[in-house]
C-alpha cells in the first residue's frame, strides 16, 4: 500500500479483506493487481469484484493508512464457524435482483444500519421491505430471532452497500433455519446503481464510509431526497457531525438546525 501511495483503511480476516482505499489511479490498481500475485487462488482471474471510483477531488483522499487484523470482516458477534460463507444465499446480478423485487411473495431485508437507510433504500412494489433498524450489525442475530417467522415460505432478498455484509448475514439466516429461496444482491447497491441509475427501485442516495458520505447513481442527476432533518423535518440527505446524544449514531440534521440535545428515532421509540 505504501509503495503505491495508497491511503485508507483495510481490514484483514481469515475470510477475506475489506476496505476503503484512496490514492493515484495507477497506484490503487497496482495494489489490487499485486494481490493476484500474493494469493492467486483468492484474487486471480477476476475472482474479486473490486469497485473503482476515479476522478475524485484531492480533499476526499483518506489520510494515512491503517491495515489491521480482525476476527470478522463485519462484526456480527456470533461464531463465524456456525455460519460458513459457502452456506450463504444465491448471488443475483442487478438485473435478476430487480426482477425478483417484483415478486409478490418476496420479502426484502436491508442489512445496513438504520442511519444508512434514512437517505436511500429500495422501494419495490408492495409492502415487502423489512428494515431491521439496527445501530450496528451485532443487533442482527436478535432481529432474526424476533422476525424469522416473517421469512417462512417467502423468497428472501437481501442487500447492503457493496454486498459484503450480506455474505455472513445470509449464511447466518441459513444457520437459523431459513431454508427456502434466499438471495442477495451481488455487488450491492453500488452495482445496482451502475445498472439502473435513478430509474430502478432504489430511491435516494447510498451512504458510504469515506469523505463523500453519500453518493447517487454514477453519471446521473441528483436523485430525489428521501431523508428529512431530524429536528425540523426539512428534506435533507447530507450527514454532518451531529450524533444522537444517547447512542451516538449519526443524525440527519440540516445546516439550519445543528446543535446538541437531540436523540435519534431509535432512542425515542
Amino acid at each position: 500500500l505504501k509503495k503505491h501511495g495508497v491511503t485508507g483503511r483495510l481490514r484483514v480476516a481469515r475470510e477475506g479483506y475489506n476496505g476503503t482505499l484512496t490514492g493515484p489511479t495507477a497506484g490503487v490498481r497496482a495494489f489490487t493487481k499485486s494481490l493476484e500475485t500474493f494469493d492467486a487462488a483468492t484474487f486471480g482471474n477476476g475472482r474479486v469484484d473490486f469497485k473503482y471510483v476515479d476522478g475524485l477531488p484531492q480533499n476526499q483522499m483518506l489520510k494515512g493508512i491503517k491495515c489491521w487484523p480482525v476476527a470478522e470482516i463485519v462484526t456480527y458477534g456470533f461464531d463465524a464457524r456456525n455460519a460458513p460463507l459457502d452456506k450463504g444465499g444465491t448471488h443475483l446480478a442487478p438485473a435478476d435482483f430487480h426482477k425478483a423485487l417484483e415478486d409478490p411473495d418476496a420479502v426484502v431485508i436491508d442489512v445496513r444500519n438504520y442511519n444508512e437507510s434514512l437517505i436511500g433504500k429500495f422501494a419495490p412494489p408492495g409492502d415487502k421491505v423489512l428494515d431491521p433498524m439496527m445501530r450496528r450489525s451485532t443487533e442482527f442475530p436478535q432481529w432474526v430471532a424476533d422476525n424469522r417467522h416473517k421469512l417462512e415460505d417467502k423468497k428472501v432478498l437481501m442487500y447492503c452497500t457493496g454486498g459484503v455484509r450480506c455474505e455472513r448475514a445470509s449464511a447466518y439466516l441459513r444457520s437459523r433455519g431459513v431454508a427456502g429461496d434466499l438471495c442477495q444482491l451481488s455487488g450491492g447497491i453500488h452495482r445496482y446503481q451502475e445498472r439502473y441509475g435513478n430509474g430502478g427501485f432504489f430511491r435516494g442516495r447510498c451512504y458510504v464510509f469515506d469523505p463523500r458520505m453519500a453518493v447517487g447513481a454514477p453519471g446521473e442527476a441528483s436523485p430525489p431526497i428521501v431523508g428529512a432533518c431530524r429536528r425540523c423535518g426539512r428534506a435533507w440527505d447530507a450527514y454532518g457531525d451531529e450524533r444522537c446524544d444517547r447512542c451516538r449514531m449519526r443524525l440527519l440534521v440540516c445546516d439550519a438546525c445543528s446543535g446538541d440535545g437531540l436523540a435519534c428515532e431509535l432512542c425515542d421509540n
